[in-house]
């Protein structure tokens, strides 16, 4: 072998170990801004995992008030429905129980009251102002 092809065999090798070089530190630059990635993409999760669980929480806020919106309409139209056809009373004591009556109504309907048996179904279930079936109280 001659001193020239040494010379490129030695070159060549030189090469092959700058690139070899050039290439781990381009995996190891990888590696970095991998990480980063990753750690940003947990966070950006973690984010989206927030608000997912406000939004259910809103969600949840919004379906109970709708609610206490439907059920001061039903007591608010019970009370129409009492002051206008007065409810058969025509003598001056049935009027005062009428009007303790639409009192009552008006504290149930600021409550949003939907534990008073109101009505009671076909098969005898007591019912409250939604027309849901109310569970019996084991209390006694």
């Amino acid at each position: 072998m001659s001193v020239y092809d040494e010379i490129l065999e030695k070159k060549k090798q030189d090469r092959i170990k700058y690139r070899l070089e050039q290439e781990e530190r381009d995996n190891e630059d990888l590696k970095r801004k991998n990480d980063v990635y990753a750690t940003k993409f947990y966070s950006m999760q973690k984010q989206i995992d927030n608000k997912d669980k406000e939004i259910e929480r809103l969600n949840r806020e919004i379906e109970t008030k709708d609610r206490w919106i439907e059920i001061k309409d039903r007591w608010c139209q019970n009370i129409i429905s009492i002051g206008c056809d007065y409810d058969g009373c025509n003598k001056v004591s049935s009027l005062k129980s009428l009007i303790d009556e639409l009192v009552d109504y008006s504290k149930k309907a600021i409550k949003c009251d939907d534990t008073t048996p109101v009505y009671i179904s076909e098969n005898g279930k007591k019912e409250n102002i939604l027309f849901e079936e109310l569970k019996e109280s084991t209390n006694g």
